[in-house]
């Protein structure tokens, strides 16, 4: 109920353009995944006020670090990191994850956060934006009585 009613409210009310809602999501996954652990929040919060966007969009698109999606984004930020590298990791199915792994692949990892939080808030966002304009979300209210 929580959901739907923060849907209803945040991204189909139509008192905001769809692309300030849109880019809102873009910076909320963009910050949920860089790997500035702790800092996420008030990254997306000042950013989110900098640019005069959607705060409860942003900050609840930032919280995309929930434990059942972290090894996932874990996963492909080492494995965008290995693209841009050079160096495309092959995964054994046994293959133990040490603190000697993390600290040779750290760069990896971080290089490749970055790069896949920006494709990620990059298709996020347009993708946000595509719906909220198929549905007609964020249109003016002289557009919409025409129509």
């Amino acid at each position: 109920a929580n959901l739907k009613a923060f849907i209803r409210k945040e991204l189909l009310s139509p008192g905001e353009p769809a692309y300030i809602k849109a880019l809102s999501v873009a910076i909320g996954i963009f910050c949920g995944i860089i790997p500035l652990w702790g800092w996420q929040t008030i990254i997306a919060i000042t950013l989110s006020l900098s640019f005069r966007l959607n705060k409860m969009i942003t900050i609840t698109t930032s919280s995309i670090s929930i434990t059942p999606l972290l090894p996932l984004i874990l996963f492909l930020s080492y494995y965008t990191g290995g693209y841009f590298i050079g160096d495309i990791p092959s995964f054994e199915a046994r293959q133990e994850i040490t603190l000697e792994f993390v600290k040779v692949h750290f760069l990896q990892y971080f290089i490749g956060a970055f790069i896949f939080a920006f494709i990620a808030g990059i298709f996020t966002g347009l993708f946000t934006w595509g719906v909220l304009k198929i549905f007609g979300v964020g249109r003016k209210k002289d557009q919409i009585s025409r129509n």
